[in-house]
């Protein structure tokens, strides 16, 4: 599916870590352009389809698609609702997308924040970070409000093959935690 330059130019990711520069990677390797902070990315990315931000105001300013990948709960609400947060500078009907490693219950609690604020909240793991024949990674789980759902579809069918909305906010990370247990006892 074909997303206009309007489209591909809004979207931001705020994280840390492989996970975020796979992402970047990936987005990269599809011709979607992004909005990074300068300092956040380890891998090298010197292409003209990505936009570098000195603040995460800038990138909200700059973005209505947000990807956050952060490494526990402290981190996620320091990036969103700290005074200089994303949340703060969204406009209304925004979409945040977190693919950070937190409980159910705080991504639930950060959603009902974020309904105050009219930011749409998605939660999501990535299941299967191996490629396939097709060079896209295997599936991406999200949990959150059908509507801004699939809204932002078309954005991670360029990147991922199977793409699967399990419910309310939190179902992601309910997953997340049952397949990190069947991996233990594997």
């Amino acid at each position: 599916m074909e997303l206009d330059n309007s489209e591909i130019i809004k979207i931001g990711i705020v994280g840390e870590g492989s996970l975020t520069d796979l992402f970047v990677e990936y987005f990269i390797n599809a011709g979607v352009s992004l909005n990074l902070l300068e300092s956040a990315i380890d891998i090298d990315t010197r292409t003209s389809n990505i936009y570098y931000h000195n603040s995460l105001f800038s990138i909200a300013k700059h973005s209505s698609i947000i990807v956050t990948m952060m490494p526990d709960g402290p981190a996620l609400e320091k990036i969103l609702f700290d005074e200089d947060g994303i949340s703060n500078h969204l406009s209304q009907g925004s979409v945040i997308i977190d693919m950070s490693s937190v409980s159910p219950e705080l991504i639930q609690e950060i959603s009902e924040q974020l309904i105050e604020k009219e930011v749409h909240f998605l939660d999501a793991a990535l299941i299967n970070e191996a490629q396939s024949e097709s060079d896209l990674m295997q599936m991406m789980l999200i949990g959150g409000d059908s509507h801004a759902y699939n809204q932002v579809l078309p954005v991670f069918q360029r990147i991922i093959k199977d793409v699967k909305h399990l419910g309310a906010n939190g179902a992601s990370q309910f997953y997340r935690q049952a397949f990190a247990v069947r991996a233990k006892k594997a």
